[in-house]
């Protein structure tokens, strides 16, 4: 009976340890056994490489994370842009440094909505500005390329959480 009760807590123990999510990426709060699950740190690298080419201006790097088809809305204008017109606004901007936090993903088939609060911190002559918008993408699975973002302002300032939520 002991032995019984020693291999079903080996088994359980190994079981569990080969099931255990991926520990948070860098930069992502939370303690030290915090855990991400593998959807959020797939996609938050996903999502920091494209930030990293936004902020670096890198067309290069940008459009092979981009469908052919790809479509921009934001809640400040009623239209749609396409790539080639989202591109030219990123490209023209100014630089700005942005992060990304409370990543959640709903993966499906053959996609996968990830929302997330992006922080911007602009600095500008004058002063320091910071934005949040509440962000939708919609990444197509396996290739891993972005079909749709959807951005719009929080309807209320968005706090950080005090306590980690697993959705980082």
């Amino acid at each position: 009976m002991r032995f019984l009760l020693i291999g079903l807590f080996l088994t359980i123990s190994v079981g569990s340890s080969v099931c255990a999510q991926d520990r948070l990426p860098l930069g992502v709060r939370g303690g030290d056994s915090a855990m991400a699950t593998r959807s959020v740190s797939k996609y938050l690298q996903l999502e920091r490489s494209l930030q990293t080419a936004i902020q670096g201006k890198d067309a290069t790097a940008i459009k092979p994370l981009l469908t052919e088809d790809f479509e921009f809305r934001s809640a400040n204008k009623p239209d749609a842009d396409d790539m080639e017109t989202w591109m030219k606004s990123v490209m023209a901007g100014t630089a700005v440094k942005n992060s990304v936090r409370d990543l959640n993903v709903r993966e499906f088939e053959n996609i996968a909505i990830v929302s997330f609060y992006l922080d911007r911190d602009a600095a500008s002559r004058v002063r320091e500005t910071k934005t949040t918008s509440f962000v939708v993408d919609v990444w197509r699975q396996p290739a891993n390329q972005l079909v749709a973002r959807y951005i719009s302002a929080p309807g209320r300032p968005a706090l950080r959480p005090t306590r980690p939520s697993g959705r980082e």
